[in-house]
């Protein structure tokens, strides 16, 4: 079994075949791709998430990518039952894991993958901590990328922020307040899309949360009439998108 792990790990076609009877409508298919998958797990946890990785990044299918960011994710912060692989790695994979997500959420297209794939990165990010490992250099590529030319970067880089904040220490956090400020108010301002304006109200909302002392909080204050001019926005183009049905219209 272990000869078959490590081809896995150097064979995308081959994780793709795995990927793919999990997604399969098919039980008896799926739950042999899941005992293979939880075999692999104990006997070559490196080979199976380098495997996983690899996939994430050069997978053509959209449910093939997405399938690779979920079970990944699982792999490396699993349910309170079950036992994360991070440990089991050997630290250059590690290094090369977290150059790899920062990669894919960088060149990325897929909303649907992108979604997942930022819960991976907060909770991963999350877990370090709490293991006494911390990301150091995650927040500042995040920072970097609220201010990408690409819309859909800034978007995504605002959600990773906006679940950061409420999980990583408030000390974190303090010696970059004045490039939070700003951050929070080009989203907020952000011309191009409503839905950078959203990602950073929310971001908003979550740094408010975990802001003190009191100073700290009127330092900001003056974001909040952008903060509820945002929202305005928001509700006058929910309601034109939806005039039709609020009109009986359509």
């Amino acid at each position: 079994m272990s000869t078959q792990v490590l081809e896995v790990s150097v064979n995308v076609a081959a994780i793709d075949a795995l990927l793919t009877r999990l997604l399969s409508e098919n039980n008896e298919v799926r739950k042999s791709g899941e005992n293979d998958l939880t075999t692999f797990k104990k006997q070559a946890p490196n080979a199976i998430v380098m495997a996983l990785v690899s996939s994430l990044e050069n997978s053509t299918p959209t449910e093939l990518r997405q399938m690779a960011c979920s079970v990944l994710h699982l792999a490396l912060v699993p349910l309170k039952s079950e036992e994360s692989l991070w440990m089991l790695l050997l630290l250059t994979n590690q290094e090369a894991i977290r150059t790899s997500l920062i990669h894919r959420l960088q060149n990325e297209r897929e909303p649907a993958v992108l979604r997942k794939l930022c819960d991976l990165i907060s909770d991963l990010a999350t877990h370090l901590t709490e293991i006494g490992t911390p990301w150091n250099e995650l927040l500042s590529i995040i920072f970097t990328g609220t201010t990408s030319p690409d819309p859909l970067h800034r978007e995504y880089s605002l959600n990773i922020f906006s679940q950061l904040a409420l999980r990583l220490p408030s000390d974190t956090f303090r010696p970059h307040f004045d490039s939070i400020k700003q951050i929070l108010l080009n989203g907020l301002t952000d011309e191009k899309t409503l839905k950078v304006r959203v990602s950073a109200l929310d971001a908003t909302t979550s740094f408010i949360q975990i802001m003190e002392p009191v100073n700290t909080y009127l330092s900001i204050i003056y974001i909040l009439p952008l903060s509820e001019k945002c929202v305005v926005i928001v509700l006058n183009a929910f309601f034109l998108k939806n005039i039709h049905i609020i009109t009986g219209s359509g």
